[in-house]
């Protein structure tokens, strides 16, 4: 996805909240341990650059590490995609938001902010910037979602395998290309101007 902006391409709305959807479905399914396990899968921030999409619109998300029980509990997490109260192992939807919102206004969010008060004109700051993207409009529903996600207040945040339900609910109510569709019109011609050889097809998550 990082070579979206390069070749002057933007993501449709419909297209980047699908995206969403995928992103936090994967992270649903795949981080945390499992029961007996003395490690955890983590992942410090699922940003675009983390994205590799075929042009079927299969994902395959990059980044991920391991947490042993005998680590360094204190991680840092990846600025700007990590909530106010610091890095969660076992992910949050304030990374999904933040990807979100880096797909939409093309930047990545600043830094999550301690303060309540702060952080409520930040994420306010951020649907200003949503709102004045270029081509079809956002509603609220998508405002809404992602003012949810980057709430100061972690229990007002979904989890992550609702969110990726609710995102994906919510992009079957948009206009706009599904991305599979987006994926299949603009992926090859990244690939074709930047010399890459196409990827191998990805299983669909």
């Amino acid at each position: 996805l990082e070579c979206l902006e390069a070749h002057g391409e933007s993501v449709h709305l419909r297209t980047a909240v699908e995206l969403a959807a995928e992103v936090a479905g994967v992270l649903a399914g795949v981080l945390g341990g499992t029961p007996g396990s003395d490690t955890l899968i983590i992942h410090r921030g699922a940003r675009a650059a983390h994205v590799l999409i075929d042009d079927g619109g299969a994902i395959k998300l990059t980044g991920f590490g391991v947490l042993r029980s005998a680590d360094e509990p204190s991680l840092i997490g990846l600025e700007g995609y990590t909530p106010p109260e610091g890095f969660q192992p076992n992910g949050s939807a304030y990374g999904i938001g933040a990807f979100l919102t880096e797909i939409l206004i093309g930047d990545p969010p600043p830094a999550a902010r301690a303060m309540q008060g702060e952080q409520d004109d930040l994420v306010e700051e951020l649907l200003v910037a949503i709102l004045a993207r270029g081509g079809e409009p956002v509603p609220d529903s998508v405002t809404d979602k992602v003012r949810d996600c980057l709430s100061h207040r972690a229990k007002e945040r979904p989890a992550l395998g609702s969110l990726a339900n609710e995102l994906r609910d919510l992009s079957r109510t948009l206009e706009g290309p599904t991305l599979r569709a987006w994926a299949a019109a603009v992926v090859p011609g990244i690939l074709k101007g930047s010399g890459l050889a196409p990827p191998p097809k990805l299983l669909p998550l």
